[in-house]
């Protein structure tokens, strides 16, 4: 049974359900030896039906397996064992096993031999594949077309605002170049002024020093014409006092 499933394909992710018959596997089997020796026994055959030699036994298995003590081991076993990938980082491979314990009908083990069971992340990806993939590869297609349509609708959009503040940037850049020519005016305008304005009072300066000099020129002919009045005074006051002793 465990070879005919084990011919499947190694690189699916599938869960089956199997009946192992640990009493005829424990042969010739020492009592002290059971139970490890049983938990070995479900290893290999869960490396030999799911072709992996990563093989992990769940705990409620173990204890299964240990509840009646080292020496009575159940005579038969249903488990359950799960092919997944291995998403370790430091895995050496892709996918390992895990076994687990499934309850026993109340019929018992008769007629239950291997079944294939999906897990719930198996029918997930079963809806998925079978159900769902071609909606959403419908629906895929429908939302490229809008997001094309929205991203044409984007660029056109942004294309005429870039335009427009290109316009703008142009116009901006000819104001600031009638701004500096209009600056570059008024200031060739003062500075003209303050040219004539320096050249007016260079003038007055120059006219109030040469009426300065004139000015100390006038005082320095007053100052002898007032010596000459003073001498020609004190002359006739000298001729006056000449005349009246000559009179005596």
């Amino acid at each position: 049974m465990a070879d005919r499933a084990g011919k499947g394909r190694k690189e699916d992710v599938v869960t089956r359900e199997y009946t192992i018959n640990l009493h005829k596997r424990l042969h010739g089997c020492t009592f002290k030896k059971k139970a490890p020796k049983a938990i070995k026994e479900i290893r290999k055959f869960a490396q030999k039906a799911m072709g992996t030699t990563d093989v992990r036994v769940d705990v409620k298995l173990n204890k299964h397996v240990w509840s009646r003590g080292i020496r009575s081991v159940p005579r038969r076993v249903r488990v359950r064992i799960a092919r997944k990938r291995n998403d370790e980082e430091d895995a050496k491979e892709e996918f390992y096993s895990l076994v687990t314990v499934t309850e026993i009908p109340p019929e018992g083990f008769k007629g239950l031999g291997t079944k294939e069971a999906k897990d719930r992340i198996s029918q997930i990806e079963y809806i998925f594949c079978s159900q769902l993939y071609s909606n959403f590869q419908m629906k895929s297609k429908s939302l490229q077309k809008l997001y094309l349509e929205a991203k044409k609708e984007a660029e056109d959009s942004w294309k005429e605002k870039e335009k427009n503040l290109q316009l703008q940037n142009e116009r901006l850049l000819l104001e600031k170049q009638e701004l500096l020519e209009e600056n570059r005016c008024l200031k060739l305008e003062k500075e003209k002024s303050l040219g004539e304005l320096d050249d007016k009072t260079d003038s007055l300066v120059l006219k109030e020093r040469i009426l300065q000099v004139r000015i100390d020129e006038l005082e320095q002919e007053v100052r002898k014409k007032s010596k000459e009045v003073d001498e020609g005074m004190e002359l006739h006051n000298r001729l006056l006092h000449w005349s009246k002793r000559n009179q005596l």
